[in-house]
């Protein structure tokens, strides 16, 4: 059993992005994926684009309140809302607590 507390790096992760802060990147595995179904379907992979895509997305849709955390299934689960709304993302981890894939899009109830 890993003693990495992974609900804590997925409010890291949260606390970066309302932050503004490219730190977010840091959490992220090298050869980590994104999943961006926002305003149309974006699939990316390593450092590079990701840190591309937090470069813009910090900027154009900054995130605001948490309404829900919660593990579903071996995944975090955030709820927060953005200015157009409420989204949800999906935050898969590797053992040592990096992230290994992160996946977001609106909030359908």
């Amino acid at each position: 059993m890993s003693s990495v507390d992974l609900m804590a790096i997925a409010i890291d992760w949260l606390d970066a992005y309302r932050a503004g802060d490219l730190f977010i990147v840091d959490l992220y595995a090298e050869d980590a994926s994104l999943r961006c179904d926002c305003g149309g379907e974006k699939e990316l992979r390593g450092a590079g684009a990701i840190t591309a895509y937090w470069q813009q997305r910090l900027v154009e849709e900054p995130a605001g309140e948490l309404i829900d955390l919660q593990w579903e299934g071996s995944n975090v689960a955030l709820d927060f809302r953005v200015p157009g709304g409420i989204v949800k993302a999906m935050l898969t981890f590797n053992a040592d607590g990096s992230l290994r894939r992160s996946r977001c899009g609106p909030f359908n109830n």
